[in-house]
């Protein structure tokens, strides 16, 4: 039997990953796949409030940068856009920093991967825990497009493998049309789960680890 039309072009890039992911919530509603549908629902919206996220959406720390004064008010050197080591940031903010979970829709992430725009996340309020003799005016974390991209990277190969092993367990899948015929109910919903299990990538992980700080929303600089 041919192989879906989809794995052609989820391999070859020709199929945009929101219209994948559409097909994917068809073929999950016939089937009853709430989990997948979930999932596939989620990428498609965003993720919202302290909904999990899944670690691939992490674009981790990205680029830090300062500006500021160093010395006393009589005599003092300014600097400006200057590299943050790692090793300054107080280890309770360490988590904050370090892991980033982009919670938008996956058509926006696609945009951002294919732009030469910086996108940054203001980190200055957490200048008066950070005792390094530097009077900072400005810490920014900034992030390009390279960790979009890898995010579309990794949900294509993940919708990938979703599809190459619905195309084995149920044939097919161009006309979004299944056929169940000679499965049982449980052995169905049983395939979901081991889906789900051999797809390890989209295990959610929970954001959050009491701080007062949460992760915000990443705007974009235009340059």
């Amino acid at each position: 039997m041919a192989k879906s039309k989809i794995l052609k072009e989820l391999a070859n890039n020709e199929v945009p990953l929101d219209v994948a992911l559409k097909r994917l919530l068809i073929i999950c509603d016939d089937l009853d796949y709430k989990e997948l549908f979930s999932w596939a629902e989620k990428e498609l919206n965003g993720y919202f409030g302290e909904e999990s996220v899944p670690e691939y959406r992490n674009i981790g720390m990205g680029q830090i940068l300062y500006s500021g004064l160093k010395g006393s008010m009589v005599s003092h050197l300014k600097l400006t856009n200057q590299p943050f080591p790692i090793q300054w940031m107080p280890s309770k903010f360490m988590d904050y920093v370090c892991n980033n979970y982009e919670r938008s829709t996956i058509a926006n992430i696609v945009e951002r991967a294919k732009t030469t725009s910086t996108y940054s996340v203001d980190l200055t309020s957490l200048a008066g825990f950070i005792q390094v003799g530097i009077a900072f005016t400005s810490i920014t974390q900034k992030f390009d497009s390279s960790s979009y991209a890898e995010i579309v990277n990794k949900l294509s190969n993940i919708l990938l493998k979703i599809f190459m092993k619905l195309d084995k367990e149920y044939g097919n899948l161009d006309e979004l049309d299944i056929d169940v015929s000679g499965k049982e109910k449980a052995q169905i919903i049983s395939f979901e789960k081991q889906l789900i299990v051999e797809i390890g990538e989209i295990n959610f992980i929970s954001i959050g680890d009491g701080n007062t700080i949460k992760n915000s929303n990443i705007g974009a600089d235009q340059q």
